[in-house]
């Protein structure tokens, strides 16, 4: 036996509710399937795409200009180095007042003697270069004196010592020996002594600066210097 709701159904009526169903149906299809070419360009907002769900692999390479980027918001760690130039406007990226870095002295070509010490009748090399070589011997003066004696040795004949004194500035060779400083003090004192500069006819020609202490840093006799070849 049919119900009153089942007689009172026509064919009219049950077409008509399948196509409301198929309406209905169709439009939630659609709603899933939509793709980039039914979305209006330009229409798409920051805030109609769900936090974090958009990957480097969405965008197509080139697409994001520096325009898109707001400022400041880039680190370093953002950017890849191999593909940034020099700055145009950096005068000293390349080079320091315009000039290369050949044209100054690097610290590979300097000589540093450290801080040598030494104690009462110790004589060391404080420094060498070419056919020069630099000894120093530390000494008791007596009277509380420390005495502290610089001399330059030369493997070469002809060659010319500097000192700070002209006296004691003089041709030196082989076996002979030039003074070139030779001071007594109480201490403590810690001063420039002498230079750590030759030349030679070969055209070795060191250049450097040593300072002398007497009775500092735990030792009787100290020597620091630096020279440049």
């Amino acid at each position: 036996m049919f119900s009153p709701i089942a007689r009172r159904l026509s064919f009219a009526n049950v077409v008509s509710m399948l196509a409301l169903f198929v309406a209905l149906g169709g439009s939630s299809y659609a709603a899933m399937k939509v793709g980039s070419d039914e979305i209006v360009d330009n229409s798409v907002r920051g805030r109609d795409i769900h936090e974090d769900t958009v990957r480097g692999t969405d965008i197509r390479d080139g697409d994001v200009k520096g325009r898109d980027v707001r400022d400041n918001t880039l680190t370093g760690e953002d950017l890849k180095e191999s593909t940034l130039e020099a700055v145009p406007r950096a005068e000293d990226a390349l080079t320091l007042q315009g000039r290369p870095a050949a044209a100054f002295l690097g610290s590979d070509r300097q000589t540093r003697t450290g801080l040598i010490k030494f104690a009462f009748g110790e004589t060391k090399t404080i420094a060498a270069n070419g056919p020069f070589t630099w000894k120093a011997a530390c000494s008791d003066d007596g009277g509380g004196n420390t005495r502290l004696t610089v001399t330059v040795e030369s493997t070469e004949a002809g060659a010319t010592v500097g000192a700070f004194d002209p006296s004691a500035s003089g041709e030196v060779s082989p076996g002979s020996p030039v003074t070139v400083f030779d001071n007594a003090a109480p201490g403590p004192i810690y001063t420039i002594a002498f230079p750590l500069s030759a030349v030679a006819p070969s055209g070795a020609a060191p250049t450097g600066i040593a300072f002398a202490g007497l009775q500092v840093a735990g030792a009787d006799c100290v020597v620091n210097g630096v020279l440049w070849p």
